[in-house]
């Protein structure tokens, strides 16, 4: 007795010492990262009036500071009416400017851990406690297959947009899934009272969160809901297609894009080059795919479709589905941001964590031990050794730009003019290690938006922000 005990004891703790080393990690990115990019121009009300604050600015904008929740709500109506309907991330990003960053690297490192332990539990079920190989498996091919870690993760306009609103995502789909397995909760059975309201309030959520990777996440629910037909699921239902129709019918949608025309800083693909960026985008995920080639096998396929393991086995197809349509959506778009695809990467995350726990379930010995041993080594020495690069170099630039910032807090009220040759990403010493940064945007860290012309939008947040005349680059050499 004593010794099952110790042994399950010895199972959680190691999981919860692999979540802490994963947590730490995340929070050290989050202390070293200043305000980056869009932050500027969202840390101020935005002026819908005159063109909002991002692209098309009008003669007459005012640079207001956001100084109250009230301001914080002021912005988001005109924002909604002048440039998009992601009401949620829009508040979360502005909110957090307003009470500093601090504050956010807390509730952004708490939402990180949130983010990972819904990923474990809508993989394995029930015992995603188990066994702590798996939470350094999720944040491993996490690190792997995302497009821009610090982008999605760290900036808060990113993390706001894709972090948050993915966690808000995975919480709506989360109780559906456990109805696909029948689980047992009498919460989910439809039996407390409760559950409707919740499942509506999800569902808004979610629904106004991205518009690629929420449409994958509407189709799996209205799937499960075919399959089930749990009444609570309506409300659900109902929830997620009035959020998801504020968000695409938001009169700031159309408003934006006759703007960002106007103004041509829209970076548009035509068909041909836009096919090539995603088939690029997609190729990035292609290190989760081959946990599916189990399914190729005839006998093995036989096997996942007989009982208990035929639910699992629909899960995984269920999830790689929903990496293909997040994906596929985005040709639709009129261009193709890599952090877009990071749904494709959550959800084909996601369907190979449930391929291995089934294979380790059913016992389908398809790899031999020795393959996966080395393999799973080979992965932890890999990640190891590009996340301790990665947030090595990333300290680099984060130093060079906290340079220019010094700069711009040194000189109120005057023109800044700052050498391209002075960029951080000129240095050597970050060029020697820019090849082991594998999944990040270096475009837009902290001011690296500015450009040549004070007049760019990027540039006048900038002078907002630090009170001065202008700023630009010289390029000039």
């Amino acid at each position: 007795m004593w010794i099952r005990y110790w042994n399950k004891s010895n199972n959680y703790l190691f999981t919860w010492l692999a979540l802490l080393i994963c947590i730490s990690y995340f929070f050290l990115c989050n202390f070293f990262y200043p305000m980056m990019s869009d932050d500027y121009a969202i840390f101020f009300i935005w002026d819908g009036a005159h063109g909002g604050n991002i692209a098309g600015m009008q003669p007459g904008h005012i640079w207001q500071r956001i100084e109250s929740l009230s301001d914080v709500l002021i912005s988001l109506s005109s924002m909604y009416m002048t440039w998009g309907g992601r009401m949620e991330s829009w508040f979360i990003a502005q909110f957090f400017l307003w009470v500093g960053k601090p504050i956010f690297n807390i509730f952004n490192t708490i939402m990180f851990c949130t983010f990972i332990l819904l990923i474990l539990r809508i993989s394995l079920g029930r015992n995603y406690l188990k066994n702590g190989y798996y939470v350094l498996w999720v944040f491993s091919g996490f690190w792997l297959v995302n497009y821009a870690f610090f982008n999605t993760m760290i900036w808060i306009s990113g993390s706001a947009n894709y972090l948050w609103m993915m966690c808000f995502q995975l919480l709506f789909i989360f109780p559906y899934i456990e109805s696909a397995r029948d689980s047992s909760s009498k919460f989910l059975q439809g039996k407390c009272s409760v559950i409707k309201p919740v499942m509506f309030l999800l569902g808004l959520l979610a629904g106004n969160t991205n518009e690629n990777s929420v449409l994958a996440i509407i189709l799996a629910a209205v799937l499960i809901y075919y399959k089930m037909r749990c009444p609570w699921m309506i409300y659900g239902l109902l929830g997620v297609f009035i959020g998801y129709a504020a968000l695409v019918f938001a009169p700031g949608n159309y408003v934006r894009f006759h703007v960002v025309m106007t103004a041509g800083e829209g970076d548009y693909l035509s068909l041909f080059p836009k096919l090539i960026e995603f088939f690029w985008l997609l190729s990035k995920a292609l290190p989760v795919f081959f946990l599916l080639t189990p399914y190729l096998r005839k006998e093995v396929r036989q096997k996942c479709k007989a009982a208990p393991l035929k639910k699992e086995y629909h899960l995984v197809l269920l999830f790689t589905m929903m990496g293909i349509i997040s994906a596929l959506t985005m040709l639709v778009a009129p261009m193709l941001p890599p952090r877009s695809f990071f749904g494709t990467s959550v959800f084909l995350l996601i369907a190979g964590t449930i391929s291995i726990h089934l294979m380790t379930c059913g016992g389908i010995a398809y790899y031999r031990p020795f393959v996966t041993r080395a393999g799973c080594f080979l992965l932890a020495v890999f990640t190891l050794y590009t996340t301790a690069l990665s947030l090595y170099t990333e300290t680099l630039v984060v130093k060079g730009y906290q340079e220019m910032v010094d700069t711009c807090i040194a000189s109120p009220h005057s023109d800044v003019i700052i050498p391209w040759r002075e960029f951080p990403l000129l240095s050597s010493e970050v060029r020697s290690h820019e090849r082991f940064i594998i999944n990040h945007d270096y475009f837009g860290n902290c001011i690296g938006h500015i450009r040549p012309t004070p007049d760019q939008w990027m540039n006048q947040g900038v002078t907002a922000y630090y009170h001065l005349n202008s700023i630009r680059l010289d390029i000039s050499e």
